[in-house]
């Protein structure tokens, strides 16, 4: 979505901006390369409120078991739809991807985004002029939000199908800037458009598209945005595209450079501490090149184990079903544990319960006292291994009466007199 690499670039990068630099990493799987992502995404965005939603969402789709964590963003990002919605529950005037991107998150979480603190942040998504205000991108957006939970109707799905397909250029992509197309906007229609192929005039417009993209990739794999040359981000959104398509990046002859395929080119970006960087020559983790290769190597996760597209149906109307109580906190023999029962049907919903610590299980161990040091008993804690001594005594005391060395000492001396 690239409206927001502008106040959203600033946003995020302050949330990662405590990540050290790193070295690039090339020599791992795209599974380890997932696994190592959202492992940064987790312990960098601690704290996730609205223009954390791309990060949400790819550790929702994932597989990223955290209730409180996506709790937590739901009541943040609930309590800003009710600060910034209007009345038509339209979140920015301008700018119809804030809705669109909201839907993504809270969808991805099994939350209904229908609902969001009384508003329908859906039902907005009819109005394409307002949808149009940000170009091809809007409408693109605003399906891809739609199909993520069968929100809306039909007819607003044809209406953004009609007007995105009415918006391919002569050369069989789609434009972010209106003047030419490029790999970025290309990709992100073509995943809004993959579940359509069977609608008229959808499969040849996805087949010419996918033309272009292999046409636009370099020898090394990777892809470029306009005047901005090869970068992560739209090396992403190709794979995301691919895997939405159900074409593998890293087979398909057409995506097979000499130098690589899309996902050797995106592996290539990312940093010993997990993240992604968004040029080739730069040092330093980026947040939105991170939270785009996040979502490509989820999306091609997803495809690659045969699970539903990154964004298609993320979110069903459900009653929460319990599952089995889990250990979150273990409980020790001075701290009260932590146990919940997750909901079968969404991140969110769950049931917590307190285990009251255990108290310690001592086994206790007499030392008896000896001439050299005194007695004691130790009391060691069988759960945890703590331990103490208390009840000491004193060393044994030297009897009365000539000891051992008293009577050599006795020998020596009478010995002495009775020579002289």
């Amino acid at each position: 979505m690239k409206r927001s690499k502008h106040w959203l670039a600033a946003l995020l990068a302050a949330l990662l901006i405590a990540a050290p630099l790193a070295l690039p990493v090339f020599a791992q799987t795209p599974a380890e390369a997932k696994t190592q992502v959202l492992g940064y995404i987790a312990g960098s965005v601690k704290t996730p409120a609205f223009g954390s939603e791309w990060f949400v969402l790819a550790q929702a789709r994932g597989g990223i078991k955290n209730a409180p964590y996506y709790k937590d963003y739901y009541t943040r990002a609930e309590s800003y739809v009710k600060s910034m919605a209007n009345s038509s529950a339209k979140l920015s005037d301008r700018y119809s991807t804030e809705n669109s991107r909201l839907i993504l998150a809270v969808s991805s979480i099994g939350k209904n985004a229908a609902d969001v603190g009384g508003f329908d942040l859906t039902a907005p998504l009819s109005d394409l002029e307002w949808l149009k205000k940000q170009g091809v991108n809007g409408p693109v957006y605003a399906l891809l939000a739609l199909d993520s939970g069968n929100y809306g109707t039909a007819q607003m799905r044809e209406t953004l199908r009609t007007y995105i397909l009415s918006q391919e250029m002569s050369s069989g992509g789609w434009s972010f800037s209106g003047y030419a197309a490029d790999a970025d906007m290309t990709s992100m229609a073509l995943q809004a458009l993959a579940g359509y192929r069977d609608k008229t005039g959808v499969a040849e417009a996805v087949g010419r598209a996918v033309t272009f993209l292999s046409g636009l990739q370099l020898a090394n794999g990777s892809f470029g945005f306009e005047e901005d040359g090869t970068n992560a981000e739209s090396t992403a959104q190709v794979i995301i595209a691919l895997s939405a398509l159900g074409i593998d990046p890293v087979t398909d002859a057409r995506f097979v450079k000499a130098g690589g395929n899309p996902l050797s080119a995106l592996l290539a970006y990312q940093l010993a501490n997990g993240g992604f960087k968004h040029k080739p020559a730069d040092a330093a983790a980026n947040p939105i090149a991170t939270d785009q290769a996040a979502r490509a190597l989820v999306a091609y996760d997803r495809f690659i184990k045969g699970e539903r597209f990154l964004y298609a149906n993320m979110y069903a109307p459900h009653a929460h079903v319990l599952g089995e109580w889990t250990v979150r906190t273990a409980v020790t023999c001075i701290a009260d544990g932590l146990e919940y029962q997750p909901c079968g049907g969404c991140l969110v919903e769950e049931n917590t319960r307190t285990v009251a610590a255990l108290g310690h299980k001592y086994t206790d161990t007499v030392t008896q006292p000896t001439k050299k040091a005194g007695g004691h008993t130790t009391h060691t804690c069988e759960r945890c291994g703590n331990s103490y001594r208390d009840s000491y005594t004193e060393k044994i005391k030297r009897t009365q009466g000539f000891g051992f060395f008293d009577w050599i000492l006795f020998i020596f001396c009478f010995g002495w007199i009775w020579m002289d």
